[in-house]
C-alpha cells in the first residue's frame, strides 16, 4: 500500500482541514514528520490507521470517536485516504461521529465502484 493523499478534519488536535500530499513529499526521497511533543505527529499516523482499519491500533481501548475534536461545535471527524495498491488507486472515506451516531465508511475501488458500510469496508 502506497499512500497518495491524506485529508482529515476535526480529528484530534487538527480542527481545520489538513491535507498531506505524499506524492509531493516523496519527490526528493525520504521525508520527516517533525514537531514538538504534543503537536500532533502521532495523530497523523492515527488518521492513516483509522482510514485503513476503522480503529486506532496503538490504543486498543480507544475508539476513534474519542478523537473527534471537542474544540469545535462539529460532532464529526472526516478522514479521507487515497492510496495505491498493486498499481491500482483506491479511496477510503471515514466519517466518525462523537454524538453516538453510527460511523460511516465508503471505499471507492479502481473501477469507481463504491462500497459503503463499516463491515463492508473493514
Amino acid at each position: 500500500m502506497k499512500p497518495i493523499k491524506l485529508t482529515f478534519e476535526n480529528f484530534g488536535p487538527y480542527i481545520k482541514k489538513q491535507e498531506i500530499d505524499f506524492i509531493k513529499l516523496t519527490q526528493n526521497g525520504v521525508f520527516l514528520i517533525n514537531g514538538d511533543t504534543g503537536s500532533g505527529k502521532t495523530t497523523i499516523f492515527d488518521a492513516l490507521t483509522v482510514a485503513l482499519f476503522g480503529k486506532i491500533c496503538r490504543l486498543d481501548s480507544q475508539k476513534p470517536d474519542k478523537f473527534v475534536s471537542d474544540l469545535t461545535p462539529l460532532t464529526k471527524a472526516t478522514i479521507i485516504l487515497e492510496f495505491e495498491h498493486q498499481k491500482k488507486q483506491y479511496k477510503v472515506e471515514r466519517y466518525i461521529y462523537s454524538s453516538g451516531t453510527a460511523n460511516k465508511a465508503i471505499l471507492t475501488l479502481p473501477n469507481q465502484e463504491v462500497i459503503s458500510g463499516i463491515d463492508n469496508v473493514n
